[in-house]
């Protein structure tokens, strides 16, 4: 008699979690962006340091084309450290599927402070 095979839909819903729907590798994820967030953040000089020059006169540029003067480098830069926690909020909702969302606004919080 031939073996009765099982289809995949016949098994457990948790057999069936891709590796990216499992909390525990985007635990691993949370800690390298973690650490890059450190690296970051206590980097001796700004990171944006070598293009800072650059940024500024392309902003100039565009103020001079008809882009609105609040437009400016501390815009950019504010926009850019909101920007660089988006992935930190996402990670950590995945991270930790079964806290509440102000638990996890706290620990971003947390992280955010610290830095």
């Amino acid at each position: 008699m031939a073996e009765i095979t099982r289809w995949p839909f016949c098994e457990p819903p948790e057999a069936r979690l891709t590796a990216l729907q499992r909390p525990p590798v985007w635990r691993g994820v949370l800690i390298a962006s973690l650490m890059v967030l450190a690296i970051i953040g206590f980097w001796p000089s700004p990171v944006d340091a070598p293009i800072q020059g650059q940024l500024a006169s392309r902003l100039k540029f565009l103020q001079n084309h008809g882009f609105p003067l609040w437009v400016n480098y501390s815009l950019v830069e504010e926009s850019a450290n909101v920007v660089l926690f988006i992935p930190l909020g996402v990670t950590v909702g995945l991270a930790f599927p079964d806290k509440r969302w102000w638990q996890n606004a706290a620990f971003g919080t947390m992280v955010s402070g610290c830095i």
